[in-house]
């Protein structure tokens, strides 16, 4: 009996080997520059930097992430331009538009690739964007990326709030 129940399960553990070693077919790469970006992600520092010896915020630090639905990882920005954009004080999405910002840093691709740095999620782009001799007035600023793709489409991050409060 004991043998019969052996040679009754040995075809259930061969099949159970045989499912354990199926293989997956391989996700399809590209080349970096070949990855179409479909999103811009933003990542703020939670409060405002000191880049010098004197008291005081002077800029502020963020880590731009660039996402492609066929990769993945995340991308690296091969063409076009990056603007980050920041505004003085907390505004909505859609009052963003109709308001001018306080300060624009503006990236080409080949000043982004000297930044990028591959982290384990992929290529990542971390600034230290100073503001200058005019600082912000209000407690909290806001700030976002905008991607300008050289075919006119512009693919923008959402909003982030950075405060100003060290």
């Amino acid at each position: 009996m004991n043998r019969a129940l052996t040679f009754a399960f040995v075809p259930l553990l061969l099949l159970a080997a045989a499912a354990g070693c199926a293989r997956r077919a391989a996700a399809p790469r590209s080349s970096p520059a070949g990855e179409a970006i479909d999103r811009i992600n933003l990542i703020c520092r939670p409060v405002a930097l000191d880049f010098d010896k004197h008291p005081g915020p002077d800029g502020i630090g963020v880590t731009l992430y660039a996402s492609s639905l066929t990769a993945p990882k995340t991308v690296r920005i091969p063409t076009g331009t990056l603007h980050v954009l920041l505004w003085d004080g907390v505004f909505k999405p859609g009052d963003l538009a109709a308001t001018a910002p306080f300060r624009t840093w503006t990236y080409t691709a080949a000043e982004l690739k000297r930044l990028s740095f591959t982290s384990s999620i992929g290529i990542c782009y971390p600034l230290a964007l100073q503001w200058g001799d005019t600082k912000p007035s209000q407690l909290r600023v806001t700030v976002l990326a905008r991607y300008l793709v050289p075919d006119g489409a512009v693919i923008q991050s959402p909003p982030g709030i950075i405060s100003m409060t060290q």
